[in-house]
């Protein structure tokens, strides 16, 4: 009994990895086009600066978008890895002393640290502005936003592959746990060694029940005439609304400013 149970408790854990959350928040019901547009706007800003007190502002307002798609949760999965990057790549630019238009290094000193520490914080806003994206959009909307900006479609399956191809084998991985545990596979007692010892023999099952989804995906396209031409249709629809509007026109609008500003001179680390 107990053991199906934790057979059961891996395969509800399973299901909770995927990133995409299901909110009744504004960022949820925008267009798939505003979305990926507002995407490309917010990992143009994460490139317009690279001092830390420039970078911050803009990194907070990444996190109140997530919070107000309600998407907060997600980060929870990942905040202890967030700091640790920032802390690791401005200790590693620090020791180092890299300067960013300079060829001499100056170990040890303090531009040196806000550099280390802004890029810390831009490959932070990257991955929360990427985070944030697929906590709101599902894979089909991510695909029509694509067709509709008129992405051939043999550039569009890689890109919708990349995205299931994590969930496909993370929801194999679970299954697979789940059946040999019913089955009796002590995955739990031991020690470190021997739990990878049990682990190891679940890779090919694993790696086989993922390529046999994979297959199962060929074989659904070419049934569903992938590659044909003429127009096609969707079953999805989606109209522009007025957020549509207001959230591009605040990100472009946004962008702009920080490019004048960068071309002044500001928040940038010579």
């Amino acid at each position: 009994m107990a053991t199906g149970e934790a057979a059961w408790a891996t395969f509800k854990k399973g299901e909770k990895m995927s990133i995409y959350l299901e909110q009744d928040a504004v960022l949820y019901r925008l267009h798939p086009v505003t979305k990926i547009i507002s995407l490309g706007c917010l990992l143009a800003l994460s490139f317009t600066f690279n001092h830390p007190l420039y970078l911050i502002p803009l990194g907070l307002g990444i996190i109140g978008i997530g919070w107000a798609g309600k998407s907060l949760n997600n980060i929870r999965r990942i905040w202890p890895f967030l700091i640790g990057l920032i802390i690791l790549i401005a200790v590693l630019i620090f020791i180092s002393g890299i300067r960013l238009t300079t060829i001499r290094r100056e170990a040890f000193s303090g531009p040196s640290l806000l550099y280390g520490l802004g890029m810390g914080i831009r490959l932070n806003m990257i991955i929360l502005s990427g985070l944030f994206f697929l906590s709101t959009t599902k894979v089909e909307e991510f695909i029509f936003g694509l067709n509709k900006l008129r992405i051939p479609s043999k550039l569009i399956l890689p890109l919708s592959l990349a995205f299931r191809l994590i969930p496909i084998f993370v929801d194999s991985g679970a299954t697979v746990v789940a059946a040999q545990q019913a089955r009796g596979l002590d995955l739990e007692s031991g020690g470190l060694i021997r739990r990878m010892k049990a682990y190891l023999g679940l890779i090919i099952p694993i790696f086989l029940s993922g390529l046999q989804k994979t297959k199962y995906l060929a074989i659904a396209l070419q049934s569903k005439g992938f590659g044909a031409r003429g127009k096609r249709t969707f079953y999805l629809d989606f109209k522009i609304s007025r957020a549509d509007v207001i959230s591009l026109g605040v990100l472009i609008s946004l962008n702009l400013v920080c490019l004048w500003l960068r071309f002044q001179g500001y928040g940038i680390i010579h």
